[in-house]
């Protein structure tokens, strides 16, 4: 699985699903592992960076292996 997880949640972006604005810290979207999955990441990235309204040095990104 490739998942994607951002805190805080991207608002209004038109890629990221919309969640309730119900005080959650954060949101995930997921799909299978390909390498279209992998390159859509960081347009998911980009986008909530940008509804964020920081510089993309203010983000942090970590990439892991999670075990079966």
């Amino acid at each position: 699985m490739a998942v994607i997880e951002t805190a805080p949640v991207p608002r209004d972006t038109g890629v990221w699903p919309e969640v309730p604005d119900d005080g959650r810290p954060g949101t995930s979207v997921s799909s299978p592992a390909s390498e279209d999955t992998i390159e859509a990441a960081g347009i998911f990235a980009v986008t909530a960076v940008e509804s964020w309204g920081v510089a993309p040095w203010d983000v942090a990104l970590t990439f892991g292996h999670r075990a079966p």
